[in-house]
C-alpha cells in the first residue's frame, strides 16, 4: 500500500511541475533497450525541458537543465519472458557550452510488466510446445546515468544505464539492470 502512495504522490508532483512549467518538447529518442545487456528490445521516449540555466565555470559556461522523460520500452528472452516498461524520469543534464558531450543523472518511477513462461512441454523432436504463461506486474523505481553527444543541430547519440528494483507484495523483489543505446532527434527549431 505504501508503494502505491509513493507512486501516486510522485506522479502528482510531476504533473503539477509539468502543468506549471509548460515545458517544451525538446527531443524524441529511439533506441536499443536491453534487459541485462543481452536480451534485445526497443524503447521510445520524449524529453521535456522543465527549466534551464547557465552557470559560469572558469572560462566557459555550463548549461544545467531539469528534464522530464516519459518512455515506453519492451524486451524479450525467447522461451522465458517478455517485458514491457512504462517509465517516467526526472533528471539533471549537465553540458559545457564549448563541448557537445553531456551527462544526465536521473531517477525514475515506472511500471514493469513481465509475461513469464512458467511451464512448457518438450516433444520428441526437441520443440517446446504447450507454454503456460503468467502475468507479473511490478512497481519499478530506478536510478539512471546517461552519456551522450550532440552530432548536429538536431541529432545526437547516447548510452544509458538503468539500475532499479522490481517491487511487488506478492513475489520476491529483485534488482534489474537495463542498458540502452540510441539516438535523439531534435524537434524544436
Amino acid at each position: 500500500m505504501n508503494k502505491n502512495r509513493i507512486f501516486t504522490t510522485f506522479f502528482l508532483v510531476l504533473l503539477a511541475a509539468f502543468a506549471q512549467a509548460q515545458p517544451e518538447l525538446n527531443k524524441a529518442s529511439i533506441g536499443y533497450f536491453s534487459h541485462g545487456g543481452i536480451h534485445p528490445g526497443g524503447k521510445i521516449g520524449a524529453e521535456y525541458v522543465l527549466s534551464e540555466k547557465m552557470k559560469p565555470v572558469s572560462e566557459v559556461e555550463r548549461k544545467i537543465s531539469l528534464l522530464m522523460n516519459p518512455q515506453i520500452g519492451g524486451f524479450i528472452r525467447e522461451n522465458f519472458y517478455t517485458g514491457i516498461l512504462v517509465n517516467n524520469e526526472l533528471g539533471l543534464q549537465r553540458q559545457r557550452t564549448d563541448r557537445k558531450r553531456y551527462s544526465i543523472y536521473s531517477i525514475g518511477l515506472g511500471y514493469l510488466h513481465f509475461v513469464e513462461v512458467v511451464d512448457y512441454t518438450v516433444n520428441l523432436q526437441g520443440e517446446i510446445t504447450n507454454k503456460t504463461r503468467e502475468n507479473r506486474p511490478y512497481f519499478f523505481p530506478s536510478v539512471n546515468y546517461a552519456l551522450g553527444r550532440d552530432i548536429g543541430e538536431r541529432f545526437g547519440i547516447y548510452g544509458k544505464l538503468t539500475y532499479g528494483m522490481r517491487m511487488t507484495s506478492a513475489r520476491e523483489n529483485a534488482t534489474q539492470l537495463f542498458v540502452e543505446f540510441g539516438m535523439k532527434l531534435g524537434l524544436n527549431n
